[in-house]
């Protein structure tokens, strides 16, 4: 694989190609082809300019700040100083491509104290809830 990989949330429900995610191995991730990055978009830019084949109406995958990426990264946020990261990103995916992967599982704002507490809690309370495997 050669392209970076940016993560996404899921989608609402499997999507079947070829309108979907490129087909993988068993247990191999899910990746779409990423043709287009925002930052927080309006609504009407992402109506017109975001839409993914298959997904129901105003449903948009999202990224959450988690990244792979190829070593070209460095010479582009040298060459764009000062830009925004995720124009960086748009550079890099022209340039080498971009692929997003479906995570499963859940995800935590870990940005300041009272979200990082509310992580840990959230992890202590599946942790308690969670049945042993045989």
């Amino acid at each position: 694989h050669t392209a970076g990989v940016f993560c996404c949330r899921k989608p609402p429900s499997p999507l079947p190609p070829p309108l979907g995610p490129r087909s993988s191995p068993e247990g191999s991730p899910v990746l779409w082809s990423l043709s287009g990055l925002a930052e927080k978009p309006s609504w009407e830019y992402a109506e017109e300019h975001l839409k993914t084949p298959c997904l129901e109406e105003g449903k948009f995958l999202a990224s959450f700040g988690q990244y792979v990426l190829s070593p070209s990264i460095f010479a582009i946020l040298r060459s764009q100083s000062g830009r925004h990261f995720t124009e960086s990103l748009d550079t890099l995916r022209l340039q080498d491509g971009l692929d997003g992967v479906l995570v499963e599982g859940s995800r935590s704002d870990l940005g300041n104290m009272s979200t990082y507490l509310e992580a840990l809690q959230a992890q202590l309370q599946k942790g308690r809830t969670a049945k042993p495997e045989k």
